[in-house]
């Protein structure tokens, strides 16, 4: 029997060690560790500022995309073009087709970890070991209980959190399905280390070069060698495939600044035409405004204020920037974040940890002058 020249090849990966890469907000960037399959003493590493020598990395960044299509193979070409318009992923994209079962996992080209690593997207490995997984939540604990990483599906693509050295599991479950607004009776499934590991030797890592239907093109160009005529077809299809992957590129570029041109056009018209009826209505005591946001403001936090129908609110955002496994939020933040602030019309409410947890929130309600706010709404 002749062997598909072009066959591809699964890529067994069953490490003892891997890299875990965690997107915790802005604040915080992306955050490494290591997993080690067999120890026991020591199974999870915080990585900070060094290279590793790991040949696989989980990820879970905001650049791994996953959309959600009706299930029924969709070429590679295809499949990439779907995903670059519904996740809204501009230029080149790497997939993983999995369009057979109704996913379709992207990440952009020129990410540079994939040229370091092979590169698998946690969503896939959660996918594997909970199938259908949708009004779901599906969490990995991994360690001695070190990091808890919960994920769903919303109908605005994946969603995740990441909590470190989590407290209470189930009410961290139970809190994160009530952000989402997933149903009362929504199901968990969490999973551990070893499940990750497992999970790992039946998925796939992006492609770490561009591919023709699947094989990467240097592949398909060494087991064609001495075939000409092949070569030759092959050649042409490759130029008509790259130009129609330009051509679906730059179709889409044009499609999104038209949108973006519309979106704006349409928000300038309404704003100029509320301007003037804002500006009769509302006379805002701005004196007090200021000196309020200069009374609630410290140093190193960031302030922002919105007018609205009952006056003003002022929202205190404190970064946390010490997130490892072995710290807890500064002393000093803690206090400077809690102390009560005696503002004049201001009402302060208790501070809340943000959603990603990398930064604390406090709210303060205040009234400034009659701002005539109460009757006008947008």
């Amino acid at each position: 029997m002749l062997k598909n020249p072009l066959a591809k090849k699964r890529k067994r990966m069953s490490p003892d060690t891997l890299l875990l890469s965690l997107e915790l907000g802005a604040s915080a960037g992306v955050v490494q560790h290591l997993l080690h399959r067999n120890n026991t003493e020591k199974p999870v590493e915080r990585i900070k500022d060094r290279e590793v020598d790991a040949k696989i990395e989980v990820s879970l960044r905001e650049d791994d995309y996953v959309l959600h299509v009706e299930p029924k193979r969709l070429a590679d070409n295809k499949a990439t073009s779907v995903i670059r318009t519904g996740a809204g992923i501009i230029g080149k994209t790497f997939i993983i087709n999995k369009s057979e079962s109704g996913v379709i996992y992207g990440t952009p080209k020129s990410r540079e970890d994939i040229k370091k690593h092979d590169v698998v997207p946690l969503a896939l490995l959660a996918d594997i070991l909970f199938p259908n997984n949708q009004n779901s939540v599906v969490g990995f604990v991994l360690g001695k209980n070190e990091i808890l990483i919960l994920i769903t599906y919303t109908e605005d693509g994946i969603r995740y959190q990441v909590d470190i050295l989590p407290d209470n599991v189930e009410r961290s479950v139970n809190v994160f399905a009530a952000r989402e607004g997933l149903p009362e009776d929504f199901e968990s499934k969490l999973f551990t280390s070893n499940d990750l590991f497992r999970a790992l030797e039946s998925s796939d890592p992006y492609p770490s070069e561009d591919t023709f239907y699947g094989v990467p093109y240097a592949t398909g160009l060494q087991s064609l060698a001495g075939v000409s005529v092949l070569s030759a077809v092959m050649v042409v299809s490759w130029f008509l495939y790259e130009t129609y992957e330009v051509n679906n590129i730059e179709a889409e570029t044009t499609e999104v600044s038209r949108k973006l041109q519309i979106t704006t056009g349409s928000i300038a018209d309404k704003a100029s035409m509320r301007i003037e009826a804002f500006s009769k209505k509302a006379s805002v005591d701005t004196g007090r405004l200021f000196s309020q946001a200069e009374s609630i403001w410290r140093p190193g936090d960031t302030l922002v204020s919105e007018i609205n129908k009952s006056g003003v609110t002022h929202v205190v955002h404190t970064k946390i920037t010490s997130i490892d496994v072995k710290q807890r939020v500064d002393d000093e933040v803690i206090k400077r974040v809690f102390k009560k602030l005696t503002v004049e019309n201001c009402v302060q409410e208790t501070p809340k940890l943000g959603a990603n947890y990398d930064e604390i929130k406090s709210k303060h309600n205040c009234t400034v002058a009659d701002s005539g706010l109460t009757s006008f709404g947008f």
